[in-house]
């Protein structure tokens, strides 16, 4: 069974690695919009953007609602991997011959939104997959005080026992 919708709107919004995927998400769009403009990069290469970019969020909602800890680790890194390839895209089109063509500030804002995404989606995965602390003693208290660094873990382990108490009932 999986966590319920009011829950899911809850917590995604909190988390800062889907804040991030919705930023990363707005600035490719921000970006290929300035291409069209300037023909910097083919149709093909904006739509290769956009589709992993938006592939981001769409992947952690994915992930959270899955009632299986593997699944989620899987949406996790998949995410990863389309941040990984915004990031490729975003050094291809910033060094090509259409680098210049484009707003160097935008260029540089989407690939550290993608690569700040990368690595919390790294860290995060990593996190599920080492153990940690109890069940007794992972609280909703400890995700709202841990600090953001370790935030994504302690919330990861909530998630996880929220869906297994929701699948035990």
């Amino acid at each position: 069974m999986s966590l319920s919708p009011p829950f899911l709107d809850q917590t995604l919004s909190e988390l800062p690695v889907w804040r991030s995927a919705v930023a990363l998400d707005i600035a490719c769009a921000d970006l290929v919009t300035a291409s069209a403009s300037a023909s910097a990069f083919s149709t093909r290469t904006a739509q290769r953007l956009q589709h992993s970019a938006s592939s981001i969020p769409h992947l952690l909602a994915e992930g959270i609602v899955s009632p299986s800890h593997s699944h989620l680790v899987e949406c996790l890194l998949g995410a990863r991997h389309h941040a990984q390839i915004v990031t490729r895209l975003v050094n291809a089109i910033e060094h090509g011959d259409s680098g210049g063509k484009l707003p160097e500030s935008l260029l540089l804002y989407t690939k550290s939104l993608a690569s700040s995404c990368a690595r919390q989606l790294r860290t995060w995965a990593t996190s599920l997959d080492r153990p940690g602390p109890t069940a007794a003693t992972t609280s909703a208290a400890t995700v709202a005080t841990a600090p953001e660094s370790t935030w994504n873990q302690a919330f990861a382990r909530l998630i996880t026992q929220q869906a297994a108490s929701e699948r035990r009932r």
